[in-house]
């Protein structure tokens, strides 16, 4: 436990060991960055980072381990969570495989960023808080969305599915990949993006409302 009692600011980056498993009443000016072969869950309580929860980069790991002497860096490849509790975060960012991230109380969170499987859970925030914006980046071909987000933006260049609950104000697809929506909950507008000739988008039988479609093609080409 790092326990910044009375609200300790650490300026600049903070780098977390793996022995670590949570961070409490803390401001981080700068990232918090995680190491990439993590297998064991932590909690941020009461903390605010200016800058991005992320991972640190597999390949640069690789590079200080090799200069440090220490040899290859295995991956991890346990399931680990990340709790966010009544805190306040401007960048969430996972590259690192199936990951949880999890989100309660008065937490806030700008923008969270995938480029590898995992899954996010809002459910228990207070006052019916909305995630602003998740992107979907190169590299996710499955994730799990328990969250109502304003903007749902999907770039993969893989094949992807969306499963969970929740509700989605704007979800902006820009990818030629498939694109399966399997959620329980309502879409107020779905946007195909012009630079994407020809979208393969797909909406499951839990999709209770879809309100505006924007898309250069006719509707029954573009979504099945």
């Amino acid at each position: 436990l790092l326990d910044g009692g009375d609200k300790v600011v650490i300026y600049g980056n903070l780098y977390v060991a793996n022995s670590l498993q949570s961070l409490m009443n803390i401001t981080v000016t700068g990232n918090v960055v995680l190491k990439a072969d993590r297998a064991t869950d932590i909690e941020f309580k009461q903390t605010t980072v200016f800058g991005k929860v992320q991972f640190e980069d597999a390949k640069v790991a690789l590079l200080n381990a090799k200069f440090a002497g220490i040899g290859q860096v295995a991956a991890a490849t346990t399931r680990i969570k990340l709790t966010f509790t009544d805190s306040t975060v401007a960048i969430i960012e996972v590259q690192k495989e199936d990951v949880e991230l999890y989100a309660s109380g008065t937490t806030e969170v700008s923008s969270v960023r995938l480029f590898s499987n995992a899954t996010l859970d809002t459910t228990d925030l207070t006052d019916g808080k909305i995630l602003p914006k998740i992107v979907v980046g190169q590299g996710v071909t499955s994730i799990v969305l328990n969250a109502s987000i304003e903007n749902v933006i999907i770039e993969s260049d893989e094949n992807v599915v969306i499963d969970g609950r929740g509700n989605f104000g704007e979800v902006t697809v820009n990818t030629t990949k498939q694109v399966a929506i399997n959620t329980v909950g309502k879409i107020h507008h779905l946007i195909l993006s012009e630079n994407v000739e020809q979208p393969h988008i797909s909406l499951g039988e839990g999709i209770e409302e879809l309100g505006k479609v924007t898309t250069s093609l006719p509707i029954h080409e573009a979504i099945t």
